[in-house]
């Protein structure tokens, strides 16, 4: 008889036993105590199921008819699975078979797979491709408290290994990633992953060729992360993340190792207030420094500093909500910065000077002037040059650590 005709012979028979007996199916019929939905029509020792995604299933049972001892079950598409069961009815082992669409075929297994006598725990978990290699195998060791799997390219050299270990948690122990190997089609380590601790790790990515590309960590409690990203030589940092629960750093760097920007949220990376410091990539001297804060929707200019041969030059804040309106600005004449001598102008939002105030380093006389709403003093602003608070493209690093607000800072 060929499969065909064994499927609709017994969903006519199905049809027939449901209609006589009053019979219903669960959908986890195979998983619970079905003593009662016992197939007396067959005068056998089976069942038989209707379950989603298969034509049917057929169960068969010890001679207590209750425990499970072996089932067969028809996928809709084409497939076979076939599973045996422990005298304790936990499941032993479990094979699926490609569908056929000649039945003279010989079966060809997709996976196999065998459990330990508890019926969860995988002793191994064979996958093939259709042309009969490996395609992916899981194999516990003999301590039974670690688990490796391999998967696998198509001439059966390994892709990724996986080792898994048992963490015993209440009321039922867990399988966790121990570590992780992937490997390019070279057979060169393209990816390796350590588990630290309890919730740290470590991380490195590799080119082809061996040239260490990206290394990251995660500390034991999952309270400080960093990563690197190299240049081409493998050696040379192009960018590093530094993120604990105060905040996250960002840096980027030249090939000849010179800073050439950073950026620090003071907050949650995308919402918290973001510094930028931007660095000439040959001489390594500070250009600009900006303060950009988030309004809930977007990030915009709070404030910024110009710097000329690495001193400050001119000093400008903005009032919130404004495009760009002047609340502050600072004129720097020397290089001693705060200290030395400047010209400082405020402004309300009429943009009249409300104060007025000028150091002379020379002489060390201060000078200040305060004025009224009504005076409506003004002043030349000084030309801005707009990539001075323009938002400059950049990456967005990874949110590992939750950020904390602390009183204390």
């Amino acid at each position: 008889m060929s499969m065909r005709t064994f499927v609709l012979c017994s969903l006519i028979f199905i049809t027939a036993a449901l209609t006589a007996i009053g019979f219903k199916t669960h959908a986890d019929s195979l998983f619970v105590d079905d003593a009662k939905v016992f197939d007396k029509l067959s005068g056998r020792n089976h069942r038989v199921f209707i379950k989603d995604g298969e034509i049917l299933r057929n169960v068969e049972y010890y001679e207590d008819q209750i425990t499970r001892r072996h089932a067969t079950t028809f996928g809709i598409d084409g497939s076979k699975t076939e599973f045996w069961y422990w005298p304790s009815g936990n499941l032993k082992e479990a094979v699926t078979y490609f569908p056929e669409n000649d039945s003279n075929k010989n079966k060809r297994v997709m996976r196999r797979a065998t459990l330990l006598e508890d019926g969860i725990t995988y002793a191994t978990n064979l996958e093939y491709n259709q042309d009969g290699t490996l395609s992916t195998s899981t194999v516990l060791e003999q301590s039974q408290d670690r688990s490796t799997r391999r998967r696998y390219f198509e001439n059966g050299s390994v892709k990724q290994e996986e080792v898994f270990a048992i963490r015993q948690t209440t009321p039922l122990a867990t399988w966790y990633r121990l570590s992780s190997r992937t490997f390019h089609a070279n057979t060169n380590l393209a990816e390796s992953i350590e588990v630290v601790g309890i919730f740290g790790y470590q991380t490195q990515r590799f080119a082809e060729d061996g040239r260490t590309l990206f290394v990251s960590e995660l500390s034991e409690y999952g309270t400080e992360y960093q990563e690197s990203w190299l240049f081409d030589d493998g050696k040379t940092v192009r960018r590093k993340v530094f993120q604990s629960s105060a905040g996250t750093n960002a840096k980027t760097f030249a090939l000849n190792g010179n800073l050439i920007e950073e950026r620090a949220w003071h907050g949650p990376v995308g919402e918290g207030m973001m510094n930028v410091k931007s660095f000439d990539p040959t001489t390594g001297k500070k250009l600009l420094e900006q303060l950009f804060t988030h309004t809930g929707i977007s990030y915009e200019p709070y404030s910024f500093t110009v710097y000329k041969d690495g001193a400050k030059a001119l000093y400008v804040l903005f009032f919130l909500g404004t495009q760009n309106q002047i609340m502050r600005y600072t004129i720097y004449h020397s290089q001693n910065g705060d200290r030395g001598e400047l010209y400082t102008a405020s402004f309300n939002k009429e943009g009249s000077v409300t104060q007025e105030f000028r150091r002379n380093s020379a002489d060390k006389h201060d000078w200040e002037r305060k004025y009224k709403a009504i005076e409506k003093v003004k002043r030349e602003l000084p030309v801005l040059d707009s990539n001075w608070h323009r938002m400059r493209p950049y990456e967005m690093p990874p949110k590992i650590v939750k950020f904390e607000a602390s009183p204390y800072r």
